[in-house]
């Protein structure tokens, strides 16, 4: 950033000087590396990652209508292209390994909707794994499982090397809460959610594997709003 005084600012190394410093009877908070994961901006990253051309650095991921872009500003990686993986990886262990922060936070850890997901790299690997050709429909089984799969991997691949390097991180994220909830306490009921079927954030296995420390449910919502509340009973 230009404008700032010193040049060499560094403003997370400032936050987490301010943060653990426990003079005078100060209390010690910790500091996340908090990443919006797989969104992305028309900058520079962007720019040098949306050459379809160019298969290995072309990591944008498309809607089944072949568009790369929510709106001229918005765009995203595909989890199923393996150097989008490495990319991201890195950048969350870079502030890790680099940093005295207490963890990584995953924010936008899923695809956009269900039918996101059509990078060329990641069909073919889809038709490789399974057989097929072509393009796959978003409402097949197979791939919706594919996707959840790809960014399961991510969820995996940092915290095995993060806690395997530092095992006193935390590795957490913020996860989807959307309308209808879960009937029960249930994977089945879980499965029967939208962060599941829809953006194939499948928060709940997670959880189950280890390989998140905390999840932070994003139960917000517009208060404008007027909601109704069941309460169920028994």
């Amino acid at each position: 950033m230009s404008g700032l005084s010193p040049s060499d600012f560094n403003a997370l190394q400032a936050c987490i000087n301010s943060a653990h410093d426990t003079t005078g009877g100060k209390s010690r908070v910790d500091v996340f590396a908090w990443f919006t994961t797989f969104l992305t901006s028309s900058g520079t990253v962007y720019s040098a990652h949306n050459n379809s051309s160019d298969p290995d650095n072309y990591w944008m991921t498309l809607n089944n209508s072949g568009v790369d872009h929510v709106s001229s500003d918005d765009y995203a990686f595909d989890p199923g292209h393996p150097r989008a993986e490495d990319y991201l990886t890195n950048v969350a262990l870079d502030q890790a390994f680099n940093y005295d922060v207490d963890g990584i936070h995953f924010d936008y850890i899923r695809f956009l909707t269900n039918t996101w997901g059509y990078n060329p790299t990641s069909i073919s690997r889809f038709n490789a794994r399974y057989g097929r050709v072509g393009q796959p429909d978003y409402t097949d089984s197979t791939f919706q499982q594919w996707r959840r799969d790809q960014v399961t991997a991510l969820v995996r691949r940092v915290y095995a090397k993060a806690i395997y390097a530092k095992p006193s991180l935390k590795v957490t994220a913020a996860t989807v809460t959307w309308t209808p909830s879960p009937v029960a306490s249930t994977r089945a009921a879980f499965q029967n959610t939208r962060p599941y079927y829809e953006v194939f954030q499948d928060w709940d296995s997670w959880m189950q594997e280890g390989i998140l420390d905390e999840v932070f449910p994003m139960d917000y919502y517009d208060q404008a709003v007027p909601m109704r509340l069941t309460i169920r009973s028994g």
